[in-house]
C-alpha cells in the first residue's frame, strides 16, 4: 500500500512539473497603440501558439486580422480585450474583420464591426466567442464555414444591426460533420436585438444548445434550426441533427432600423414572420434536401409577438425532422390570438 501511495505521489509531481512546464513555455503577447511590443494584432497572429495569451488594450481601433495556428485542447490561444475607461478594443473593417482558422481558441472583450462580408468568421474546431459587440455588419455578423468548422460556443455576447435581405443573418453558423464529428453550437447568455435583415440565428450544426438568451427583432425568423447545405457539402449517411432551446426571451416585434454607419438604409421590418423554423428551409414535396431529420425539445421560453398587424405562426416545421417537443413555454401575442401556434401544411413538413 505504501508503496502504490508512493507512486501515486510520483505521478501526481511529474504531471504537475509537466503542466507547470507548459504553462511555462506559453507567451504573453501585449498589443496596444503606445508603449506595447506591437501596435496590430496582425503582427501578433502568426507568432502566437498553444497556452499564449494575447492582451489588447482598449480604447483603440485595430486592423482586420486572420488566425491561423491552433492551440491545443487543454491549452488553448486566448486573444483577451482589457477594457480602457469601459471601452473595448475596436475590430474593424475588412471584408472578414476577424477570421478564425485557429482551433482550440477564445476570443473574448472585443468590439467588432463593419465587416463588409463578416464580421466575425468562425472556420475552425473548438472556438470560444465570449463578452463581444458586434454590430453595424452590412451583411453577416458572426458566419460559419460549410467546411472545416467544428463546435462553437457563443456566450456574453451582444450582437446588433446586422444581416441584410433574405439570406445574410446576424448569427450563421454550421458544422462540418465529416471533419467533426459531434460538434456542438452553444449560445448562451447573449442579447441579440434590432437586427437589419435576414435571421437573428440560423444554424445548420450537428447539435444546438440555444440557453438563456434574449433574441428580439429581425427581419425573418428569430431562430432557425435545419440541415447541413447540400448544395454546399456532402453529408455523411444518417444524419440526425437535434436542438435544445431553453430559458430564452423571442420577441417579434416592428420596427424601423436606423442608418447604417455606411449609408444603408435597411427597410422597416413588420415583425409578422414566424418565430422559429425547424427541419428544412426545403418543403418535404420539394425533395428535403437539407433536413435535419432532428429532434427539437423547447422548454422554459418566453415567446413574444406584438406591435404587428397579420399574424403567421410561432412554429413552421420543414422538410424532415423527428420530433417536436414543448414544454412549460409561455406564448403572448398582440392583438391576441393573432399568432398560431404550428403551421401544419402537408407539403411544407414530414415527420420521420
Amino acid at each position: 500500500m505504501l508503496r502504490t501511495m508512493a507512486h501515486f505521489r510520483i505521478a501526481l509531481a511529474l504531471l504537475a512539473a509537466g503542466a507547470a512546464t507548459a504553462t511555462a513555455s506559453a507567451d504573453v503577447f501585449e498589443v496596444g497603440p503606445v508603449g506595447r511590443p506591437y501596435t496590430q494584432l496582425t503582427q501578433v497572429a502568426p507568432l502566437v501558439g498553444p497556452g499564449d495569451l494575447v492582451l489588447v488594450d482598449g480604447g483603440a481601433t485595430y486592423s482586420p486580422v486572420l488566425f491561423e495556428n491552433d492551440g491545443e485542447p487543454v491549452a488553448p490561444i486566448v486573444v483577451r480585450g482589457l477594457r480602457a475607461d469601459g471601452a473595448r478594443p475596436v475590430l474593424s473593417g475588412g471584408t472578414n474583420t476577424i477570421e478564425i482558422q485557429s482551433d482550440h481558441f477564445v476570443l473574448e472583450g472585443f468590439e467588432v464591426t463593419g465587416g463588409s462580408f463578416r464580421c466575425v468568421y468562425h472556420h475552425a474546431d473548438d472556438v470560444t466567442l465570449r463578452d463581444l459587440y458586434v454590430h453595424d455588419c452590412p451583411a453577416h455578423g458572426i458566419l460559419g464555414a460549410d467546411e472545416d468548422s467544428g463546435s462553437l460556443t457563443l456566450e456574453y455576447s451582444e450582437i446588433t444591426r446586422a444581416g441584410n435581405g433574405s439570406s445574410q443573418h446576424a448569427v450563421y453558423v454550421t458544422s462540418d460533420q465529416n471533419a467533426f464529428p459531434g460538434s456542438v453550437f452553444r449560445m448562451r447568455h447573449c442579447w441579440l436585438h434590432d437586427q437589419n435583415g435576414g435571421n437573428a440565428v440560423k444554424s445548420r450544426a450537428e447539435r444546438n444548445e440555444i440557453h438563456y438568451n434574449w433574441i428580439e427583432g429581425t427581419r425573418y425568423h428569430l431562430l432557425e434550426l435545419i440541415g447541413p447545405d447540400e448544395d454546399a457539402v456532402t453529408p455523411p449517411p444518417g444524419i440526425r441533427e437535434d436542438s435544445d432551446v431553453v430559458g430564452n426571451v423571442l420577441v417579434h416585434k416592428a420596427y424601423d432600423p436606423p442608418l447604417m454607419p455606411w449609408g444603408g438604409d435597411p427597410p422597416a421590418i413588420d415583425g409578422n414572420f414566424y418565430f422559429v423554423r425547424p427541419g428544412s428551409d426545403i418543403r418535404c414535396d420539394d425533395g428535403g434536401t437539407n433536413s435535419s431529420r432532428g429532434r427539437y425539445r423547447f422548454v422554459n421560453n418566453t415567446f413574444v409577438r406584438r406591435d404587428g398587424g397579420t399574424g403567421s405562426h410561432f412554429f413552421r416545421p420543414f422538410g424532415y425532422l423527428q420530433a417536436l417537443t414543448m414544454t412549460n413555454n409561455v406564448f403572448w401575442s398582440l392583438p391576441a390570438g393573432a399568432v398560431g401556434m404550428v403551421r401544419n401544411d402537408d407539403d411544407e413538413r414530414c415527420w420521420t
